[in-house]
């Protein structure tokens, strides 16, 4: 039990520790980690395949340091993230922003629809359905009473 109140402190002082230097940052840092944003799907999208590439190739065995934990760890700061990054921006630049400058063309290319009203006939009152009316009605009112 002592496992989740670590993890549990180890975030808040993670978040309040984040939230006390984005007070500080500046405009740079700010537009950086924009840029990641907009591009966050395009690193979802390809981290695995780079991983999958270094990995076999055997190319995230070439740093040498400590345990295992230590080398996926430098491995991945060096490594697997600027690639990643970079193989991210290129594909956002070269395939996402293409097809996005294209959305408003399509979008207002078509025939315009109609819309017409067909009514709809009321449902025949039943004593199940009146029933079921009075019971929820008394559910919502007893909810609201609390």
């Amino acid at each position: 039990m002592l496992w989740p109140t670590v993890g549990g402190n180890s975030w808040s002082v993670f978040l309040i520790g984040y939230l006390s230097l984005a007070l500080h940052l500046s405009q740079w840092l700010d537009f950086r980690q924009a840029s990641l944003g907009e591009i966050s799907y395009s690193i979802y999208f390809i981290h695995y395949v780079v991983l999958f590439y270094l990995m076999t190739n055997n190319l995230d065995g070439n740093i040498v340091v400590g345990g295992p934990v230590d080398r996926a760890l430098i491995n991945t700061v060096i490594l697997l993230l600027p690639t990643t990054v970079v193989f991210a921006w290129l594909s956002f630049r070269f395939i996402e922003q293409p097809f996005l400058s294209l959305r408003g063309r399509y979008l207002n290319k078509g025939p315009r629809v109609k819309m017409s009203r067909v009514p709809v006939k009321p449902r025949p009152q039943t004593l199940d359905n009146m029933i079921f009316q009075t019971a929820i009605a008394s559910f919502y009112r007893a909810r609201l009473s609390c």
